[in-house]
């Protein structure tokens, strides 16, 4: 056997062998008891709100945000229509019924979520922590009083809720983006909390302390991943980060195949664009988003020559159905069956897209975000 090809097996075989082991890691981890986390409702903060032709959504969180409890005198609304073309910037506008005080922007034109995040911001008025919110997810009336506990902390320097699929049992797409979120959020990131290893924010709900903000250089703009940027950006200046899986805000996971290739490709390409960012083991994990899923398919495309057993990928699928299983345990979802037969055939689609995502990348080929992204 070559020399090249020896290379190319250990390293294919490394690299399964590195995602797995970090698998049963996070997966131990995620089994022991939570950090404790108090609930408090002392600190100001600012609500941000930045979306784009969201007028089916918008209702619904309005409706949620009239429901937050939080001492409404400590509390600003600021929501910004980037660029939207529909009736959002008009529902925005005649929300008469909110508990707190409330700026609406209007952007001419669409400029991405991160820069209409950093212009609300800009007509916010001074507050301790900034809180984030998707335009269609439903925030639970106490995730306010969870984000803030976890600043108790004068260490942490954010905090990010859990969006729980709405919709998970709508149709087969959907039972396979709400299975990959269960999974990513009551595994790994359960696991890298517990750890201390500072689990990602997530863009659909997170709180920010204003300060680590700053430090960070503000909301990134001109990124198909804010928010994994944002992460990696407050890591480097020396804060850490949270996961709190009380702070829940229900959210429609996509339910067809179109927006799950857009989105998916957003995300994977989002992700191996925050390589400049990357400053710890973990956050390289973060970085390399869905690439485990081509060396998968390059150990597949391996194996009918000889170069590689075929119970390498075998092995390799055993690690993240473990993990799987364990996060339709606690997510309730039933019938089981169901999601694992979700999870079976839709397997092809998303390493299509993974290896998609790559080669969008390497071409430089044009992304925009908006619902569902």
């Amino acid at each position: 056997m070559s020399t090249v090809v020896l290379i190319v097996r250990w390293v294919v075989s490394g690299m399964l062998t590195v995602y797995m082991l970090r698998r049963y890691m996070l997966l131990v981890a995620s089994h022991l008891p939570p950090r404790r986390t108090p609930r408090t409702s002392h600190r100001s903060l600012v609500i941000l709100v930045a979306g784009r032709n969201e007028q089916w959504g918008l209702p619904t969180l309005l409706a949620a945000m009239e429901r937050l409890r939080y001492p409404a005198r400590l509390v600003q609304v600021v929501l910004v229509s980037d660029g939207s073309d529909d009736g959002t910037a008009d529902l925005m506008a005649g929300w008469q019924t909110s508990p707190f005080a409330t700026e609406v922007v209007s952007l001419p034109q669409s400029v991405g979520k991160g820069a209409a995040l950093a212009a609300g911001l800009a007509r916010a008025r001074a507050s301790e922590l900034v809180v984030v919110f998707d335009a269609d997810c439903e925030p639970r009336d106490d995730v306010l009083e969870v984000l803030c506990g976890a600043f108790e902390d004068p260490l942490v320097g954010a905090a990010t809720g859990y969006p729980r699929p709405d919709n998970a049992n709508a149709t087969l797409v959907s039972r396979y983006a709400a299975l990959e979120r269960w999974t990513h959020h009551l595994v790994v990131l359960a696991g890298e909390d517990r750890l201390s290893l500072d689990p990602s924010i997530i863009g659909a709900a997170f709180a920010i302390r204003r300060q680590a903000l700053s430090d960070a250089g503000g909301f990134p703009q001109g990124r198909l991943s804010e928010d994994t940027v944002l992460s990696m950006a407050v890591v480097a200046a020396g804060w850490k980060l949270r996961w709190l899986r009380d702070a829940v805000v229900r959210e429609n996971v996509v339910d067809h195949l179109g927006p799950f290739y857009t989105q998916r490709t957003r995300w994977g390409r989002g992700m191996l664009e925050s390589a400049p960012g990357v400053r710890s083991l973990a956050h390289l994990f973060v970085m390399a988003g869905y690439l485990d899923r081509v060396v998968v398919v390059v150990a597949l495309a391996l194996v009918p020559f000889g170069v590689l057993s075929v119970w390498w990928p075998i092995a390799y699928f055993f690690a993240p159905a473990l993990c799987a299983a364990t996060a339709l345990h606690r997510a309730g979802a039933r019938p089981a069956w169901r999601f694992a037969w979700a999870a079976a055939v839709m397997l092809a689609a998303d390493l299509f897209v993974s290896v998609r995502s790559m080669v969008g990348q390497v071409l430089g080929t044009p992304v925009e975000w908006g619902r569902r992204s």
